[in-house]
């Protein structure tokens, strides 16, 4: 018995491997964006347990101090206010006391103590921009009057250890760092801790 070889080629063309690739490329161009999409659905969901971490902290604070602690308060050149103030009630003791201090905001005196800023006042979209003082983070959070707090606009430098305190104009005239939006914590009444989306400038 004899087997003939066959002499044609067994493979794929030029043309059948390009329409492969254009396959392959319109499948990932699909992929990613659903994959950017879940990332930040998760990152808006961390955001929103901060917040409501940090409205539970406001509330044991009112409860133990019989009072709401306020905004940026400390005198020029000098960090303090609410962020500074509910560390004790997020089990940053040590942190609170050496910053109730009232270190210069010289980065020579604060940045190694802003850099312990708890990860609850982190938005995981805020952007990293450089802050107001050197080697100091910016803040992640804002706060407005009546204990509201959100997402910081993503144009927002000022450092985290002077607590900045904004109003929702600010906040909604400028893009936040969730799709154009804000997570907003309304700390009061009844619905202490929850949090809202609020549309920012598209």
């Amino acid at each position: 018995m004899h087997f003939h070889r066959s002499s044609q080629y067994i493979g794929l063309t030029l043309i059948e491997l390009l329409i492969v690739l254009v396959i392959i490329a319109m499948l990932i161009g699909l992929l990613v964006p659903a994959v950017q999409s879940a990332r930040e659905s998760a990152r808006s969901v961390c955001c929103q347990n901060n917040l409501h971490q940090l409205g539970i902290a406001f509330f044991h604070y009112a409860q133990a101090q019989h009072k709401l602690c306020c905004g940026y308060t400390a005198s020029s050149g000098s960090v303090g206010g609410w962020a500074i103030a509910l560390l004790p009630y997020l089990e940053k003791q040590a942190l609170a006391e050496q910053l109730l201090a009232k270190p210069s905001t010289n980065p020579q005196n604060i940045s190694s103590l802003a850099r312990q800023r708890p990860a609850v006042y982190t938005c995981p979209s805020a952007n990293h921009e450089q802050s107001s003082i050197d080697e100091v983070p910016v803040s992640h959070y804002v706060t407005a009057p009546w204990q509201t707090v959100g997402d910081a606009p993503v144009d927002c430098s000022s450092a985290w250890v002077v607590s900045p305190v904004l109003s929702m104009e600010y906040w909604t005239q400028n893009i936040g760092p969730h799709h154009g939006g804000f997570n907003v914590l309304h700390n009061a009444g009844p619905e202490i801790g929850k949090v809202e989306w609020v549309a920012g400038k598209q």
